[in-house]
């Protein structure tokens, strides 16, 4: 009988090896050359798309060795202290009752219900007769 450790010897490819051996294997198989064609303007293509990504991969690298980064900068001459924000709502509910309550990306809490115009609205329609 085989000990423990006589098993282990084996790596798991020797073991699946002595099950069903692979004898050839083509992950990307080859298009047969009954197939293909060789020609002079597919060998010119060839050549300008490999000088094209030679010259982009070179200015590329040139970029990162010898590059510099450009910033540049404005200044926003109008500035206002505050944010004007219009927005136009119907609500079917008595205009007292409305508030409007901000809460900002800093969890700061402003009650701003004095601050916008109620217009009211009837919401009586007309009855043509």
């Amino acid at each position: 009988m085989a000990s423990f450790d006589d098993n282990n010897d084996k790596s798991l490819l020797d073991k699946l090896d002595t099950i069903a051996p692979i004898r050839e294997f083509d992950a990307f198989p080859k298009v047969a050359t009954s197939y293909t064609k060789r020609t002079t303007l597919g060998a010119l293509a060839t050549l300008v798309v490999i000088g094209m990504s030679f010259l982009l991969s070179l200015n590329d690298v040139g970029e990162f060795l010898w590059g510099w980064p450009d910033y540049e900068y404005a200044i926003d001459r109008r500035y206002k202290d505050t944010l004007s924000i219009n927005l136009d709502m119907v609500v079917n509910m008595p205009c007292g009752t409305l508030s409007v309550d901000v809460r900002d990306a800093a969890g700061d809490r402003l009650h701003m219900s004095n601050g916008f115009r109620r217009d009211g609205c009837s919401w009586q329609t007309a009855v043509n007769g």
